[in-house]
């Protein structure tokens, strides 16, 4: 299952989250996967940025842990990959529009597609964002 609609087949669902590549790689991975087989509905995985303004203490913290770790939007699709080899549990990303845009937006929304993320909830700050993000979503490359 990836759809995030069928995870609210029951009207709720339980959502985990998890910081990418927080502590490691390699236990992201552990964690999501422990995540999905314990029967979480969806799993979202928080992407982090260098200036987390938005975020609180605790996410900044993990946030450090993940940089140090050597965490970047490429290793996060590495990590979601690595997860879509062994579980189909809907995936949806947290992220700041930041690193979208230093990603590319039509690469990173092909890469979403591509590895079967249900979802992104993009932190933006200014309207125009907004405004260009929306007329790259009307192209079909995210449906």
């Amino acid at each position: 299952m990836t759809n995030i609609s069928d995870a609210f087949k029951n009207k709720k669902a339980f959502i985990g989250f998890t910081v990418a590549c927080d502590p490691n790689f390699t236990k992201s991975i552990d964690y999501v996967k422990t995540l999905a087989k314990a029967g979480t509905d969806i799993v979202e995985i928080g992407v982090p940025f260098s200036d987390p303004v938005a975020d609180g203490p605790v996410i900044q913290a993990a946030g450090q842990r993940a940089f140090k770790s050597g965490v970047s939007t490429k290793r996060v699709f590495e990590m979601v990959a690595k997860i879509r080899e062994e579980t189909t549990v809907p995936l949806v990303l947290l992220v700041y529009l930041n690193n979208v845009f230093k990603y590319g937006y039509a690469r990173f929304f092909a890469a979403c597609q591509q590895l079967k993320i249900g979802g992104v909830i993009i932190l933006i700050f200014q309207l125009r964002n907004v405004q260009r993000l929306h007329l790259l979503l009307k192209k079909p490359v995210v449906r």
